[in-house]
């Protein structure tokens, strides 16, 4: 990934803590490089200059500015300006102390075209630069260093007796991890790619973990995944491996005890007005403690230019399915489990995949499975599924396989256990569904009622997000 933006400098600001450093010694070794360039021009008065931010272009709009273009701005400035009085050059960095000043020109792509335009007289209190500073800076791809490039200093267009004069490219190594993680810090994500290669590299600047178990992310407190969730997933794989260097798997969670593998890449994802607010976390499963955690964020419009949705389809109905299904305060009186081949969190099957399931129970039991679809309809998957007591304590894998279809959505997997038979419910058999008839209330409460009959029950439940491939 490739980072471009162009200068603009006309506010300073005071020094950045920590590793602002980095981007000072830039500054400063661009500032000679300015200084040297314009001292002839200066010789005979002083000389009004101007520099402008770093943008970043992008395939979605003309020019987004990022906090790295206006850092670097800052900082340029003001070591311009040291550079220049310890170097006895009559150079004036225009300044303005107002963060109206500020926020306007670190949104221009371009210097207004006439000197005395009202902006000027607005921002500058009415001193119009004889020159600008303009160029783009590039980011190698590990952050190992930044170069300040194809610097111009362009006259004021209302002087056409002076001309445009080249700076020569100045490179920054950067060496310290923190001063990496810094410098990433300050990216504008305008791609799902961009993205990603942020999570990757500030996991690889933060710890010396090399082997993940990647989560698709879910939105916001729905614990439910998207389309948005299923491209991030297919595209970190691909910077983690490429990228990262990292051994990257997907899949049954359950069998990452005891192997190369404890750590589990996951996170969510918040609307936050026009963006998206990203918080993944590296979690090791063995101890529970969080190794890692990355915070991003990225335009809403790069989705939506690509038909890319990140709100999960029926979520207010699948939140309603969980709030049902959650309602009850059942004791389970005995342990069941349930899980794919995909795992048993922040699931996505796609159209015509398998799914196929696992159990496990500590005591011999009658298992019920429902699936509430998309469409709120309830499906009875299997009935009256015996455990028995040579099985008990071990990993069933259900015989049966079924296959994602429409219609799709949030969707939840019930699984209810008990030391005898269930009764039969209510069902209709239909193009090769077996829908059960009563509301999804009545279904639930009627699998319950085992519990007044001091018969051993157990339940549990899967949240799935099915969807078109």
């Amino acid at each position: 990934m490739k980072k471009y933006l162009f200068i603009t400098i006309l506010f300073l600001c005071g020094g950045f803590a920590n590793s602002q450093t980095i981007l000072d010694e830039l500054g400063k070794d661009v500032a000679s490089k300015i200084s040297n360039a314009l001292k002839s021009q200066a010789a005979n008065g002083q000389l009004k200059v101007a520099v402008l931010s770093l943008y970043f272009q992008n395939i979605y709009s003309d020019t987004i500015p990022t906090e790295m273009g206006v850092r670097l701005r800052r900082s340029l400035e003001q070591q311009l300006q040291i550079v220049a009085q310890k170097r006895g050059i009559n150079i004036k960095v225009l300044t303005n102390n107002s963060s109206e000043t500020d926020k306007v020109m670190d949104s221009y792509f371009v210097p207004p075209s006439n000197a005395s335009s009202d902006y000027w007289a607005k921002h500058l209190n009415n001193i119009a630069p004889d020159y600008f500073v303009e160029g783009k800076f590039e980011i190698s791809p590990d952050y190992s260093q930044i170069t300040v490039k194809q610097l111009k200093i362009k006259p004021n267009k209302n002087n056409t007796q002076r001309k445009v004069l080249a700076v020569e490219n100045v490179t920054q190594k950067v060496r310290n991890k923190k001063d990496k993680s810094f410098l990433l810090g300050l990216q504008t994500n305008t791609s799902i790619e961009d993205l990603s290669e942020f999570i990757t590299l500030q996991l690889k600047f933060q710890t010396n973990v090399k082997n993940i178990r990647l989560s698709n992310f879910t939105f916001e407190k729905t614990n439910m995944p998207s389309k948005f969730s299923d491209v991030l997933t297919l595209e970190l794989q691909n910077k983690l491996a490429s990228l990262g260097e990292y051994s990257v798997s997907q899949g049954n969670t359950r069998s990452i005890f005891g192997t190369k593998t404890p750590h589990t890449l996951y996170g969510h994802y918040y609307i936050e007005n026009d963006r998206l607010k990203l918080i993944a976390f590296l979690r090791n499963a063995e101890t529970k403690k969080t190794v890692s955690s990355v915070t991003c964020w990225i335009d809403t419009l790069s989705l939506t230019n690509r038909r890319i949705k990140y709100r999960p389809e029926n979520v207010e109905k699948a939140m309603e399915v969980r709030k049902e299904v959650e309602k009850a305060d059942v004791k389970n009186s005995f342990n069941i489990d349930i899980w794919t081949n995909k795992g048993d969190e922040n699931l996505i099957f796609k159209e015509n995949e398998t799914i196929q399931l696992y159990v496990m129970a500590d005591k011999k039991c009658f298992m019920r499975f429902l699936y509430i679809l998309a469409d709120g309809t309830t499906v009875l998957l299997l009935d009256n599924y015996e455990v028995t007591q040579d099985l008990v304590g071990k990993e069933i894998k259900i015989p049966d396989e079924f296959y994602c279809t429409d219609p799709y959505g949030g969707e939840t997997l019930m699984l209810c256990a008990q030391t005898k038979k269930f009764d039969e419910l209510n069902t209709k058999e239909e193009d090769g569904y077996e829908f059960v008839l009563d509301n999804l209330k009545t279904t639930i409460n009627s699998n319950r009622r085992g519990l007044k009959k001091r018969i051993k029950y157990a339940e549990t439940y899967l949240n799935i997000v099915t969807m078109k491939k």
